[in-house]
């Protein structure tokens, strides 16, 4: 069974190796994941197993009327059964405390998995920003109207 709670520095290395394995050069240091979890700009989540150990994390950033999806996260023997899905739905619930009117996310054009979770949770495409990855790939933005 999967439990989705606010994450905190308790679930830190867990993230952190998570982290590690899911985006690899573009991962966050430990320091950095240390300062997200303690921003109260941002609302982090973790799902986590009946041992306490972390499957998924995600996190989005609080603007003026608005948030960003800044990493959603599942380990990867634990993708494709719903967590992102459970993580994503119960952010948009804290959100929607937050009087926020949107949830805005950006994701690579090749990540077709990413791409069509967001599509499939609601999310519409309202802007690309071409060649703007390192690699070359177009960022797709979406928005969630809350």
């Amino acid at each position: 069974m999967v439990k989705v709670e606010m994450a905190n520095l308790g679930h830190l290395n867990d993230i952190y190796r998570l982290e590690k394995s899911l985006f690899s050069i573009e991962a966050y240091s430990l320091n950095s994941i240390k300062q997200e979890l303690s921003n109260p700009n941002r609302i982090y989540l973790a799902a986590t197993d009946e041992n306490e150990k972390v499957l998924g994390y995600a996190g989005v950033n609080l603007l003026d009327d608005f948030a960003e999806l800044i990493k959603i996260g599942v380990n990867k023997n634990f993708q494709n059964q719903g967590i992102a899905k459970i993580m994503l739905k119960e952010l948009v619930c804290k959100l929607k405390q937050t009087n926020k009117s949107r949830l805005l996310l950006e994701v690579n054009k090749s990540n077709f998995s990413a791409v069509n979770f967001y599509i499939n949770a609601g999310f519409e495409l309202i802007n690309t920003r071409k060649n703007y990855y390192k690699n070359g790939g177009d960022a797709l933005i979406y928005q969630l109207i809350l």
